[in-house]
């Protein structure tokens, strides 16, 4: 699946927040995400269905929120599966999350990073 930064919806938290208050969220996101992750998949692993649909849950929220489709797609699969069953799909999923995570962030930062120079400039 590839990549996508809805760069749109980012600056309208910009605009909308400023700049300081978008780079909080940004920063918090990618301080809380991961460990989020980590814990869906021990929630995955104990079998602990409600818990691993919260988990994705936020994840989904989180990413939806500042424009991280394929992310919030994918966690919103993951909510939608484990809810019917948490089985291989499941598994899977979450493998999907943990390869394409790192990569919504540094596209995220590298974004944010972008919108701080052109501040900067203007």
């Amino acid at each position: 699946m590839d990549f996508q930064l809805d760069q749109q919806q980012l600056y309208e938290h910009v605009s909308d927040l400023g700049l300081e208050m978008t780079s909080r969220i940004v920063a918090l996101f990618t301080e809380t995400v991961p460990d989020i992750l980590v814990n869906a998949r021990q929630e995955f692993d104990n079998r602990n269905t409600k818990n691993l649909i919260r988990a994705a849950h936020r994840i989904k929220s989180s990413a939806s929120t500042l424009g991280l489709r394929n992310i919030a797609d994918l966690a919103g699969a993951l909510e939608s599966t484990t809810a019917k069953s948490c089985d291989e799909r499941a598994e899977k999923l979450i493998a999907q999350l943990e390869h394409s995570l790192p990569e919504a962030i540094e596209s995220l930062q590298t974004a944010m990073d972008t919108m701080r120079r052109s501040s900067l400039s203007a």
